[in-house]
């Protein structure tokens, strides 16, 4: 089940390459069948499907994990923590979209600004203190924080080819242009849009998508300037379709179908895994009696949880874990009858925190990747009544 597509490698820190570029075109075919017709792949017969193992609800002790939340409230942003509550942090700019993006860009040390777009004013606001915004230049969009520390990467609204919009990586403090086109094989005045960012410790691809026949979207890879140059990594490589992006966990892409019989009766997730050398598909079923949604959640460097609706039930909602390799989604205790209306979100090592009703309110649990027990409550105060996860960050 794994599709061979030839890649390159590299950052900007002169970490070794893994490949030089070759068996392209062959790579591609394959790409193209793996993505649409996977089974064709299958190399060996799948284990049998196991039922995921079976947690317990919440029942650790209120704890804060060391965890604190960053949550959007109207207008402004509020920080809960353990032991002090809530504490204001910035205003928003007036008439800021809802929902509005904001990026965590961390620094080494996990620390970092979030930044965000008004319009077309980029600015950064600090998720620990601070009461206002800091503008820090122009940009149509926020796409994703970039592989070095303290960069973030935007699509500006001038500066590419015919003056029109071009993706550079910034300085997050003060807006200054670090490079000013890292994925060559990008052109923004083409048919292709930037998705999201595929990133490990050896290199970075910007993945691209392109409306496809079907209502299909086809799937590309641009690779970071370094392995272009120095590993003659190809500029840009198409490798295949799919009908929805969910996202993507670091190296791994994930996509689904939009068909009405997966929300009555559950379908797989197909998983993309970008390697040194190779992209590999499988399909992971869901949780028995459970059917994917649209939405993906995963703290830094963990295993990519997606939130499940219960078949017969839809309105009933939970999280299932991904793990590497896996045939099957595992659902993660705790986290059943969480509130679809406020997003989850990834933090530090893996976590993600979401939402769950109780008598008291809307109130907050994380799952921590290597837990033996379920999902446990965090010792923060509940939600306010429209306020949405925005990073749990600091």
């Amino acid at each position: 089940m794994d599709d061979v597509v030839e890649q390159g490698h590299g950052d900007r820190t002169g970490r070794r390459r893994l490949r030089p570029a070759g068996a392209l075109v062959v790579g591609l075919a394959l790409a193209v069948l793996a993505l649409t017709r996977p089974h064709l792949f299958s190399a060996d017969r799948p284990a049998p499907d196991r039922p995921p193992p079976t947690s317990p609800a919440v029942r650790a002790p209120n704890t804060s994990q060391g965890i604190s939340v960053v949550v959007r409230q109207g207008d402004h942003l509020e920080r809960y923590e353990a032991g002090s509550g809530r504490r204001p942090l910035a205003r928003l700019p007036q008439g800021v979209a809802d929902p509005v993006t904001l990026v965590h860009v961390p620094r080494g040390d996990g620390t970092g600004p979030l930044v965000g777009v008004d319009q077309t004013v980029l600015f950064r606001a600090s998720p620990v203190r601070g009461r206002a915004v800091t503008i820090i230049g122009r940009a149509l969009r926020v796409l994703a924080a970039a592989p070095e520390p303290n960069r973030v990467l935007v699509l500006e609204p001038f500066g590419g080819p015919r003056n029109g919009p071009r993706l550079v990586e910034l300085d997050a403090r003060t807006g200054e242009v670090t490079d000013d086109r890292p994925f060559p094989g990008y052109d923004p005045g083409g048919p292709w849009r930037p998705a999201e960012l595929v990133s490990s410790p050896e290199a970075s691809a910007l993945l691209l998508t392109r409306p496809a026949e079907g209502a299909r979207l086809d799937l590309a890879l641009a690779w970071d300037r370094l392995s272009v140059r120095s590993e003659h990594a190809p500029r840009l490589v198409r490798i295949g379709s799919t009908d929805r992006l969910l996202g993507v966990a670091g190296t791994r892409i994930l996509t689904g179908e939009r068909r009405q019989a997966c929300l009555e009766h559950g379908c797989p997730i197909t998983v993309l895994t970008v390697t040194h050398d190779a992209v590999l598909t499988r399909a992971v079923q869901p949780p028995p009696g459970w059917a994917y949604g649209a939405t993906m959640a995963r703290g830094d460097d963990g295993d990519p949880l997606v939130v499940v609706a219960k078949v017969g039930d839809p309105s009933r909602l939970a999280l299932a874990r991904l793990v590497a390799g896996g045939r099957r989604g595992l659902l993660v205790g705790g986290t059943q009858g969480m509130l679809g209306s406020v997003a989850p979100v990834g933090g530090a090592q893996g976590s993600v925190v979401f939402a769950l009703p109780r008598p008291e309110g809307v109130r907050l649990g994380v799952w921590l990747p290597g837990s033996r027990s379920a999902a446990l409550l965090l010792d923060l105060p509940a939600l306010e009544q429209g306020a949405q996860l925005v990073c749990a960050c600091r």
